[in-house]
């Protein structure tokens, strides 16, 4: 109690459809919409399968999802907040915590360390990462040059 599965599959449904509605600019509407319901439709299967399979009761189900969308909303949230917040910059109490970084560069170079990376603050990544392919289908070699060059021209 409760049901790990509902809540991995509410949290992923809940938080992909928030994103891909408030912060995807490579999407149209309809694709939105087909994408976010299609989404839901496979978290809703997964969680009425566990009281299919008997694993689970339905309080249990209902108590996984829940506290999977509640924590996809929060977390959206609290990114959201954190990408427009100067917590910690501009010689801010929060300094000595910081290095003098907004409260989101620092998760974003503390994210560099292990390679983590936020692309979709990329106005069309979708596109973008799709002509990057193109020009580089010729091989993994130049493909990785023309990311280099990419990058240098930001």
């Amino acid at each position: 109690m409760p049901s790990s599965h509902a809540q991995f599959m509410a949290f992923f449904a809940v938080y992909f459809s928030l994103w891909i509605h408030r912060r995807s600019k490579g999407f149209s509407p309809t694709v939105r919409w087909a994408l976010s319901g299609g989404i839901l439709a496979v978290s809703v299967t997964v969680a009425l399968s566990r009281i299919y399979l008997s694993y689970h009761t339905v309080g249990q189900v209902a108590c996984g999802y829940f506290i999977g969308a509640l924590f996809a909303v929060i977390w959206f949230l609290i990114t959201a907040w954190m990408r427009v917040t100067d917590l910690g910059g501009k010689g801010g109490m929060f300094d000595w915590i910081t290095g003098g970084r907004r409260l989101w560069e620092l998760v974003m170079w503390i994210g560099g360390v292990g390679y983590v990376k936020d692309l979709c603050t990329e106005v069309d990544i979708v596109r973008w990462e799709w002509e990057v392919w193109r020009r580089g289908a010729l091989g993994v070699a130049d493909g990785a040059r023309i990311l280099q060059e990419e990058r240098k021209r930001k």
